[in-house]
């Protein structure tokens, strides 16, 4: 707990925002129904997207650990372009789809995000046990903290936290990619 409160370490900053990428997949299923109004094309979109992962998933390696700076500078570039989507695309068709590509593409990011903390764990002085649990930590009060906030703001704006949660996720991307760049250049 002493670490976790009084240290400055990037690592625990980056588990930080790693949560409004969790709260924003939480939620996209959610905003996808609520847009759809239709259960059935929501499962639908939903059961292809789960097929689609399967593929995802046996492609993810080969490319992020040939190059880690470059990988995480594409991923990043992709999932912000996804997350936007979601903010001023308004045809439910190309959301459902959006939707898809966005499961595969987290699986992508999440692969690279890991591969760069696990680098940045290996190069540090500290004891690996101690930064994993910090890690963790640092994700779930973060995670408490964010809910809270974005269940007061809410009860006033409405369905429009929904556009807030995703804003929160870029800016995270883009932040988390600037630190890892940052840290790697030690």
């Amino acid at each position: 707990m002493k670490y976790l409160v009084h240290s400055k370490s990037k690592y625990k900053i980056i588990y930080a925002l790693r949560t409004n990428h969790i709260i924003e997949r939480q939620f996209v299923p959610l905003y996808l129904y609520l847009l759809l109004k239709d259960f059935k094309a929501f499962s639908i979109v939903t059961i292809v997207s789960l097929l689609f992962q399967f593929i995802t998933i046996i492609l993810i390696g080969k490319y992020t650990d040939k190059n880690i700076k470059k990988s995480n500078n594409l991923v990043t570039l992709i999932k912000i372009s996804i997350t936007s989507i979601y903010l001023f695309v308004k045809n439910k068709f190309i959301i459902s789809l959006n939707k898809t590509i966005s499961d595969n593409v987290s699986k992508v990011y999440e692969t690279s995000i890991q591969t760069s903390i696990q680098n940045i764990i290996k190069e540090s002085k500290d004891d690996n046990d101690l930064l994993s649990s910090v890690g963790q930590m640092s994700l779930c009060f973060a995670e408490v903290l964010i809910f809270f906030v974005l269940f007061i703001i809410a009860k006033f704006i409405g369905k429009n936290v929904f556009y807030l949660i995703f804003i929160l996720s870029i800016i995270s991307t883009i932040t988390i990619n600037f630190l890892i760049q940052k840290e790697n250049k030690k």
